[in-house]
């Protein structure tokens, strides 16, 4: 799973590989992706859009969860985005993330709730 977003303690959005209870900064370059994460979640004309609000899209065989804000940044437009290039549904996007400790321990740290809030017991 990859995420691009901040680690546990520090602001600063950089592109992670999540892996078991470990993130590892990997190198990235925008043009590698097919969607630019600094975009995600999209506004729509006229939408409010709060801290936790989740979206999901699926572009170029990649399954993106964009979540609004972040687990240490609380300043407006952080973002917190997973993506795997795997096509897959919500639910199993969900499954998957919280099937990987480090990526739970970041949604657990979410100062806000998120449709996750409910799921990680």
């Amino acid at each position: 799973m990859n995420y691009f977003g901040t680690d546990l303690r520090e602001h600063g959005h950089y592109f992670w590989q999540l892996e078991g209870g470990t993130m590892r900064k990997i190198p990235y370059n925008f043009k590698d992706y097919p969607f630019n994460p600094e975009d995600l979640p999209k506004r729509e004309v006229g939408e409010t859009i709060r801290k936790g609000d989740v979206k999901f899209y699926h572009i170029d065989g990649y399954t993106i969860c964009a979540i609004e804000g972040s687990c240490v940044d609380n300043r407006w437009g952080t973002e917190s985005v997973f993506f795997i290039k795997e096509i897959l549904e919500d639910k199993e996007m969900i499954k998957r993330i919280l099937s990987i400790p480090i990526a739970l321990s970041i949604i657990n740290q979410m100062p806000f709730n998120t449709l996750f809030t409910n799921q990680c017991g």
